[in-house]
């Protein structure tokens, strides 16, 4: 086994990843092979010696952990080997293995058909259901208290179902970066922006157009992907109307949304058009259907779309969709992102196929199986930390600097708006 040892009370930078012999479980005993672990601010203390339970030297900290039961000691009847379970001690648990008394470990035993009624009930959608009682819940009941300074949006990702989300603004800056790299790789600092992205609730629309704004290349246009049945709450209009005239304000002015529906992209190709004749190149970022969907009302209308560069991401860039659009003559530069965990991968500057993305490994970590990772944020609380694992035998991208992916309180008033743009501008 692996695991992380504490030598000396130097901190957590003291700390030394070792080899050593995997431990066969006592009496009364089972061993968990570790699939994740959290990081708390005791398991800090721990290791310079400031917490109240002082393990002797050396010892492997890691007061919370979880995996699966892989060997049983004599005695032990309440457990089974598979058993998915998690421990709470004192040490042991940044390790790829470790032994724990059987009756301080807690066993999932969850039928396959219940994991989407428990992630409903913690994402604040049904009421829990425990022992007989029940227990009302809102979204809100779950909101991370830490972060600060964000906005409230809703995603469902490529498919699924609607949550609430929050954007924390720091985070968001942080991201800024990876644009103004992404925009001189190109070389399109100097030529016509827009996004086609839905407004608010949705939130990729905003976000991206606040980035190249940070960056000092606000989006010239922002097309709105006007979906059917999805009518803009009054809140979200007032909201967005503060935020754009604060960045006005702030002279990095976000565009105003202007309607383009999925079904009739002609005013975009309008754009494209007259920014190519005029500048002779320009910029388009949306997904991946959406640039498809422009190129076929292109072919239709006899356009031809060279000195075009198409920013996507969201949806797969099959050989298929990449032939159709190299097809019109535009280029296309892939990225891969998610709303809660940021920028994961970016297109290469000389790609072997279309779809390769590099690792933004600043921001995410991938984690393989079986390994045991910890990560430190720097200059944040450590309570913002989060923990890298992998399951089911396949690494996951993991590990994000965003603590707003956790829900945080909703900032839903129109001078909450200003103060969103005062701040993020300045």
């Amino acid at each position: 086994m692996q695991a992380w040892f504490c030598e000396t009370l130097t901190g957590p930078d003291g700390l030394l990843w070792k080899d050593v012999p995997t431990p066969e479980p006592g009496a009364g005993e089972v061993r968990i092979a570790i699939r994740a672990a959290s990081l708390n601010f005791p398991d800090i203390l721990i290791v310079q010696g400031k917490y109240q339970f002082k393990p002797a030297l050396p010892f492997v900290p890691g007061s919370e952990y979880s995996g699966v039961v892989e060997a049983l000691g004599d005695g032990v009847t309440n457990l089974k080997v598979g058993d998915a379970v998690a421990a709470m001690g004192s040490t042991g648990g940044f390790a790829t293995h470790a032994l724990a008394a059987a009756k301080q470990v807690l066993v999932q035993r969850v039928r396959e058909v219940e994991r989407g009624k428990i992630f409903d009930e913690y994402k604040g959608r049904t009421p829990i259901v425990r022992s007989g009682k029940t227990y009302p819940v809102r979204e809100t009941d779950f909101d991370n208290a830490v972060p600060r300074g964000g906005w409230e949006f809703s995603t469902g990702g490529s498919s699924g179902r609607r949550s609430r989300m929050l954007m924390e603004l720091d985070f968001l800056a942080d991201r800024s970066p990876y644009e103004q790299i992404m925009l001189r790789l190109l070389d399109i600092e100097r030529v016509p922006l827009a996004v086609w992205y839905p407004k608010l609730p949705a939130s990729i629309g905003l976000t991206a157009c606040l980035r190249y704004a940070k960056v000092g290349k606000p989006a010239d246009r922002w097309f709105d992907m006007t979906l059917a049945g999805r009518a803009m709450p009054a809140w979200h209009s007032w909201a967005l109307s503060a935020i754009v005239g604060v960045s006005r304000l702030a002279g990095a002015p976000v565009p105003s949304p202007v309607a383009a529906p999925i079904d009739a992209p002609g005013i975009i190709l309008d754009w494209i058009v007259e920014s190519v004749a005029q500048h002779r190149r320009c910029a388009l970022q949306c997904n991946v259907s959406s640039v498809v969907r422009l190129c076929r009302a292109a072919t239709a209308r006899g356009i031809d779309l060279r000195g075009v560069q198409f920013l996507t991401g969201s949806e797969p860039l099959t050989p298929a969709r990449h032939a159709e659009i190299v097809a019109t003559g535009a280029r296309v530069f892939l990225r891969y992102f998610a709303i809660d965990l940021g920028s994961i991968g970016a297109g290469c500057g000389a790609p072997d196929g279309a779809d390769e993305v590099h690792l933004l490994s600043d921001n995410v970590a991938l984690v393989s199986s079986g390994a045991v990772l910890l990560l430190r944020a720097s200059n944040r609380s450590f309570s913002e930390s989060r923990i890298a694992m992998s399951r089911a035998g396949r690494p996951i991208a993991a590990a994000s600097k965003n603590p707003g992916s956790l829900i945080s309180p909703s900032t839903t008033r129109l001078n909450s708006s200003v103060r969103f743009g005062l701040r993020f501008f300045r």
